[in-house]
């Protein structure tokens, strides 16, 4: 099967990615774990199966959280604006950018 169409619903401003799949007679809420990208999950073969079998007996709902995969990440007029950074794997990487491409964040710790 081929990806389902991405939609975007809002969640305090910000565009949170999800799908629809399936017709089953209840709702299945697949939440992701620390990272995820909805539409190249269906590029997996093992994760498209995965998805397919869940969507075969329930309406699956699946989405990606703030500032992961297609969803909006937080706007930075609406964080705190601290000085200083720091993320874990994986989220070192995407703090360790926004800490070196916007000032006032003068310092970035990595893991």
């Amino acid at each position: 099967m081929s990806a389902p169409r991405t939609r975007y619903t809002r969640s305090n401003g910000i565009g949170i990615a999800c799908q629809v799949v399936g017709d089953g007679p209840q709702d299945l809420v697949y939440v992701p774990g620390f990272v995820s990208d909805i539409e190249v999950m269906w590029d997996d073969p093992d994760s498209a199966r995965f998805m397919n079998s869940l969507a075969s007996f329930a309406r699956l709902i699946e989405f990606d959280k703030r500032g992961t995969g297609v969803s909006d990440a937080v706007p930075l007029d609406k964080l705190p604006t601290p000085r200083t950074t720091y993320g874990r794997c994986p989220g070192c990487h995407g703090r360790c950018r926004l800490g070196t491409s916007h000032p006032p964040l003068d310092l970035c710790i990595r893991c």
